[in-house]
């Protein structure tokens, strides 16, 4: 159960995090939080967000987590491998982050 627990939140960190702040593949989510009403910075991180249900929704982490979390739980119980590979892509993230901030 823990190990479930674990691999859920570490595919579910990984989704937020690139819905969240990363401009996606082909800058999808780029210009996905555009259409939203966002306003980002030079490197394609969000800078201002907009009042609404939606853009709440994707401006908060938390908030966005929690749901992933809830839709990564049901994805495991039919097909854990997909989970499996988002928490693997989390880890690879969490080691790039450390050793980014670490040559900083």
């Amino acid at each position: 159960m823990l190990e479930e627990a674990v691999l859920i939140g570490l595919a579910a960190w990984r989704m937020t995090r690139l819905i969240c702040y990363e401009t996606g593949p082909f800058d999808l989510l780029l210009r996905f939080r555009k259409l939203l009403g966002f306003e980002h910075n030079e490197e394609g991180s969000p800078v201002a967000w907009p009042n609404g249900l939606l853009p709440n929704l994707f401006a908060c982490p938390w908030c966005l987590g929690l749901w992933i979390s809830i839709g990564g739980y049901f994805v495991w119980r039919e097909e854990p491998a997909v989970v499996m590979v988002g928490a693997a892509a989390g880890v690879v993230a969490l080691i790039e982050d450390s050793l980014r901030w670490r040559n900083k």
